[in-house]
């Protein structure tokens, strides 16, 4: 009679290859679960700071809108601490927004000041700010003069046709740009 053939080297092969293909599809599910989940993540992480950066906006927009003068001088608008960004008159008192040390020694917070009569309130409106850049102010009757008065005191926001910021934020590597136009601005 013929030989018997010998199945157990086969059924140890077998094994051996189907253990992989399951290690292979258990790490191919679990990197993919990983990612949809990081992106969810990074999802609402963009939209939570989207929502953030849309109300410093509005914010900021009402209180350039509001103004009577604007300025860049730190001496003339003596309200809040750190370094002025931009100081904005109103007929209520007066609103800074300044850069201030934040909670990490490389970063600044975007903070902003009401100071009325009834003394100082302040608010830090975004944190992780890498660089609140000098304002840019644009005007009539010459943008030159708005400039060069910006800096030395008060400019009438009649004088004024827009305010615009604009802020690098470190954590979410992404910039934002406030703006706003004072309701008597380019007016002349």
């Amino acid at each position: 009679m013929g030989k018997r053939r010998d199945d157990a080297g086969f059924a140890t092969l077998t094994m051996v290859i189907s253990t992989i293909a399951m290690v292979l599809v258990l790490m191919s599910t679990f990197v993919a679960i990983w990612m949809a989940d990081n992106v969810q993540m990074t999802t609402a992480n963009m939209t939570a700071a989207g929502s953030t950066s849309q109300v410093v906006s509005e914010e900021f927009a009402a209180d350039v809108q509001g103004a009577t003068q604007v300025s860049e001088n730190t001496t003339s608008v003596n309200c809040g601490s750190g370094t002025l960004v931009l100081g904005l008159a109103e007929a209520t008192g007066t609103v800074a927004y300044t850069e201030q040390s934040g909670s990490t020694t490389s970063t600044n917070d975007l903070v902003r000041t009401v100071c009325t009569s009834g003394g100082a309130t302040s608010t830090t409106v975004q944190r992780n700010v890498t660089a609140a850049a000098l304002p840019l102010v644009s005007g009539s009757p010459n943008n030159a003069t708005v400039q060069s008065e910006l800096q030395a005191g008060w400019v009438n926001a009649i004088y004024v046709g827009y305010v615009s910021i604009g802020l690098t934020i470190t954590g979410d590597r992404h910039n934002v740009q406030l703006s706003g136009a004072p309701e008597a601005g380019g007016s002349l």
